[in-house]
């Protein structure tokens, strides 16, 4: 099948159509607010907190004025086209987005299983520089490679031995060399590595202490092939590989602490080297240095500009910009990091 590179031939949805900047939902009472406060001051230490300086830039809540996105749980920024891609669980499809947040195009994703075509819940999605995507359906175990209008290109499913019980593909990233990385859904911390033919070119097993194997919910790849992954279950909740699986080093524990966690459920690695991490539970983002010391850190439960409820996933740009998606709040917000944070 030919595969059409280019975007210019997308149906785009009228900017006039899309949702108004300025819908932003209503902030809680101010109870609610202060209890949420209440919550907070239990899981961070008293005293000096560091400095929020990061910025909003936009938000984006939904592909069109009459359809939010529902229950979002996946989200890549493509650098080569600056836009950004959401796997709209509850509506069943991907949603695109240009770099202020405009939807300019959407397709459904479906699913091929047992009964015939039906409509899927995309959970996770990368693209690589050619406008592949790569995608994670929840209703199934195979990965989606679609073209840049959502046409299928090819299925890809887990190789057989790669872990003793069924399993299905979960968390996805993107190599510094266009491969796609696929985290499995069993206990060993199992990764397959998708080169560009579109052939599972390998399987990496971490080499992490058995008592660090649970479940990945985060995973990224820096610009040496070191692997970055997340683990709510772990007792080292942030784990670092090099590119052959060899466990490096790792921090955070689930504890009380701003260099801690209760729910850590995605990451990346900027080009600086630094490490940002998403916690769902206490709904902010942290940011770690490469050797896991604590940086600072944005966000709080709330439904207002620059507060979180319930993320679900995180994109950057590897430079300045980061992209949080919220489960609960449906949308996603753009915060560009100043130069005085990590």
């Amino acid at each position: 099948m030919q595969l059409i590179t280019g975007n210019d031939h997308r149906p785009r949805v009228a900017r006039d159509q899309s949702p108004a900047a300025n819908d932003i939902p209503r902030s809680p009472s101010l109870l609610r607010t202060g209890i949420l406060w209440l919550m907070l001051l239990l899981v961070f230490p008293a005293g000096s907190r560091p400095e929020n300086t990061s910025k909003v830039l936009y938000q984006s809540v939904g592909s069109s004025p009459g359809t939010r996105y529902s229950r979002p749980l996946g989200i890549f920024f493509d650098k080569n086209r600056k836009e950004c891609y959401v796997a709209d669980t509850g509506n069943h499809q991907v949603v695109v987005c240009d770099e202020r947040g405009t939807p300019v195009y959407r397709f459904p994703h479906r699913i091929s299983e047992g009964d015939g075509p039906k409509l899927g819940e995309p959970t996770s999605l990368v693209v690589d520089h050619v406008g592949r995507i790569f995608l994670v359906d929840g209703m199934v175990d195979y990965i989606d490679v679609l073209d840049h209008m959502g046409r299928r290109i090819q299925k890809i499913h887990p190789p057989e031995d790669g872990c003793e019980e069924p399993v299905r593909f979960k968390s996805l990233a993107l190599g510094p060399d266009d491969e796609v990385y696929a985290a499995l859904s069993c206990s060993d911390h199992t990764l397959v590595v998708i080169d560009t033919t579109l052939n599972v070119r390998r399987l990496i097993r971490l080499d992490a202490p058995d008592e660090e194997r649970a479940c990945i919910s985060g995973l990224a790849v820096d610009d040496s092939f070191n692997i970055y992954i997340t683990d709510p279950c772990a007792t080292t909740m942030v784990q670092i590989y090099d590119a052959n699986g060899n466990y490096n080093s790792g921090f955070g524990q689930h504890t009380a602490g701003f260099d801690n966690f209760s729910f850590p459920a995605g990451i990346v690695v900027m080009s600086n080297g630094n490490i940002w991490v998403l916690d769902t539970i206490r709904q902010v983002v942290s940011g770690f240095s490469n050797d896991g010391e604590f940086l600072t850190y944005f966000g709080g439960r709330g439904s207002h500009p620059g507060a979180f409820d319930f993320p679900s996933a995180l994109a950057s740009d590897g430079t300045n910009l980061l992209f949080v998606l919220e489960r609960a709040g449906n949308r996603y917000q753009c915060f560009r990091l100043s130069e005085s944070e990590p």
